[in-house]
Parts: C-alpha cells; structure tokens; sequence
C-alpha cells in the first residue's frame, strides 16, 4: 500500500522498474547485477528468485543474516538470484524489505516516517510502533504494532479504493490491481488461499448458501487482515499466537463464523 502512495507521489515510476534503478550506483557501486533482472512486481508478487526463503535459515538472504544489523541495506542488495524472478513464489521477508528500501530512497525518509506522514496521519491512526534500525531503514517485513481498529482502517482503504474522506492518497488503479491481480496459484500449498498477488493472498469460499472472494494480509500469530470488496466489509483480527502455528488457523475460525452470519 506504501508502494502505491510513492507512485501517486511521484517517487517511483511503475511497477516494471527494475531493482537496481531504484538505488544510485554512485552511491551502490556494489550492487548485484542481478537486481537490474527483478522488478518490483517480483518483489511484490513473492517471485523475485532471490536467494531467500522464511522457511529456510540457510539460504543467503534469510531474515536472520540481516535483521539484528545497524545497516542492513548493503548486504540486502547483494543477495544474489537463485532462479530467473517470476517464476516460483517463495515467501521472503526480503522481498517486502526492499521495496521499503526502495522507497526511503526516492523518499529520504525512513519507512516509518513516510507512512506516518502520507499514510498513518490522513487515517488518523496515532499509535505506532514499527522497528527501525541504527540507520534509519524500518524492517517492511513485520515489525509493526498498531491497534486493531487501526489495522482495520488500513482495510477500509482498500474497500474505498484509495480514497479516504475526500483524500485520493492511493490510485484506485492500483487499489484495483491490488484487489484483483493473480499471479500463483497456492491451493496445493497453503489451505486458506488460493492465490497471491501484490501481497495479498486471494480467495473464493462458500459459506453457508453464500459464496464470497475475498483478500487477506496475513500475519505472524494469527494477525488477519481480512477485505471483502463485494460486501464492502472489512475483518481486523489481532492475535499473539506466535511460533505453535495454531494462530492462522483459530482466526481464520473466526473469520468463517463471522462470514457464515451473512447468509
């Protein structure tokens, strides 16, 4: 969504920019060449064939060879490709973290401060917390604490295609790309989803008589984001059910009961 906000800026051109344009190489002499290959619809599709993958800590680019860091942007874009991007989706906080990179350099602020000042102010959403390190880079990945009613705004923007009271902060373009695009089929892989795209897991389910496509950011603990255009509806579930791995599954129990009152 923050993505969306620096293209409605100005600050990024479009989605098929590559990786490597997006950070001087006056300043990045030692940028991986591979980075000229990913786009940032790679990254945002999880298909950026970077060396990283969450389930795996051996793999170059895993959050724990970078996360404790003061500076974590040197190493990051020197992650090299494992596979030709867009191919294969694999989950890798990497992916998230440079697209937030890519923004505090077209911005000169970090992360946390931009979304505070294009995102979070015009919500009206005051408590945050979102980790930054020494260096000024916000971790994109996760890391961000706020209320639920708070989560549940950021949902509501996306029903009101970018708009909030009167201000057009996203491009309902790309709200529209956000909510529809699909990019990999997950049904074999992942239970609650069917497909992902722009970040977004996509799914079609009945419940009851009723059947509804929904979207859902989904988070570490159970955290669910849940969108249902159609219905105009939003779902904010918070949970800190971190490591057992039961915390998806109870809310996405939750979520059925919620859906199934609708018919």
């Amino acid at each position: 969504m923050l993505l969306g906000v620096a293209l409605n800026d100005g600050l990024i051109e479009n989605l098929d920019q590559n990786v490597h344009s997006l950070f001087s190489e006056s300043n990045y002499s030692s940028i991986n060449e591979d980075y000229k290959k990913i786009k940032l619809r790679h990254l945002l599709d999880m298909s950026s064939g970077l060396d990283a993958d969450t389930e795996k800590p051996q793999t170059i680019g895993h959050a724990g060879n970078w996360i404790a860091r003061d500076d974590w942007k040197e190493y990051l874009l020197n992650v090299p490709l494992q596979s030709q991007p867009g191919q294969e989706w694999v989950y890798a906080d990497i992916n998230a973290v440079l697209i937030g990179l890519a923004i505090e350099e077209a911005s000169g602020m970090s992360l946390r401060d931009y979304a505070q000042q294009k995102l979070f102010d015009p919500l009206g959403i005051e408590q945050v917390y979102w980790y930054t390190n020494a260096s000024n880079q916000t971790g994109a990945a996760g890391n961000l604490y706020i209320s639920t009613l708070d989560f549940a705004k950021l949902g509501l923007l996306v029903v009101n295609e970018g708009d909030w009271d009167g201000n057009q902060i996203i491009d309902p373009k790309f709200i529209k790309e956000l909510v529809t695009h699909e990019n990999f089929d997950l049904s074999e892989i992942i239970s609650l989803a069917d497909s992902y795209g722009m970040m977004w897991y996509k799914t079609s389910r009945t419940f009851g008589k009723k059947n509804l496509d929904y979207l859902f950011a989904s988070g570490n603990g159970g955290n669910h984001l849940v969108v249902v255009p159609d219905e105009k509806m939003i779902i904010a579930l918070t949970s800190s059910a971190y490591g057992p791995g039961y915390g998806h599954g109870r809310s996405y129990a939750i979520m059925s009961k919620i859906f199934a009152a609708l018919d």
